[in-house]
């Protein structure tokens, strides 16, 4: 996103706006200046209730966010608190913070479930810590398919450990069963060798 802000030097209500605003428009050119949020800040201006939304940023980033999401075949849907990002196993919630201009990403819960991605909204999110803020939709779309794709490689290769070493409970079960079947055959093939000549049995006493 871009940090650059759009301001009025003659504001009375000392609003800057981001680029691309309507009201920034409206501005006449002799009056228009441009600072970074922090020192048009720093002059007491307060963001523009227009463009400080989730909806204005996404509208905003769309085709970028559109192609993206083609390319990395995952889906997004606009609700009215929140943006909802589906990929190929998982599903995020993305919260716009208009007090800091900037995203807080949240994770789905694993319910065992697949996500009801047409109400998103219903799932239960838990806060991505380890990247609690980005500053564009962009940033959040990346990181969000490159956990992801980490995610699936690591399932996949857990997946492949644990067929390449089974669990040591299943294989001393699998070893018990398989001597309960020679056991069996042997007893099996001594009663058929006794019931021909009944004088094996006097041999098959200890």
């Amino acid at each position: 996103m871009n940090k650059e802000r759009i301001y009025s030097t003659h504001s009375r209500g000392k609003v800057y706006h981001i680029p691309g605003c309507r009201y920034a428009n409206w501005i006449p050119e002799k009056y228009v200046a441009r600072q970074t949020k922090y020192r048009v800040e720093s002059e007491g201006y307060r963001p523009c209730r227009c463009c400080n939304t989730l909806k204005f940023r996404v509208e905003r980033e769309f085709h970028d966010l559109n192609l993206y999401c083609k390319d990395k075949q995952i889906e997004f849907h606009l609700k009215p608190d929140a943006l909802f990002v589906k990929t190929e196993i998982g599903c995020w919630k993305i919260v716009y913070r208009n007090d800091l201009q900037n995203y807080a990403l949240y994770h789905r819960n694993d319910t065992g479930y697949p996500a009801d991605f047409d109400h998103p909204e219903w799932e239960t999110y838990h806060k991505q810590y380890d990247k609690p803020l980005v500053s564009s939709l962009t940033d959040a779309f990346t990181y969000i398919y490159k956990h992801d794709l980490f995610r699936k490689a690591e399932r996949e290769a857990n997946a492949k450990i644990k067929e390449a070493k089974p669990d040591q409970k299943l294989k001393k079960k699998e070893r018990m069963i398989e001597r309960r079947k020679k056991m069996r055959r042997v007893e099996y093939l001594f009663r058929k060798i006794e019931d021909g000549d009944r004088e094996f049995i006097k041999l098959s006493i200890c």
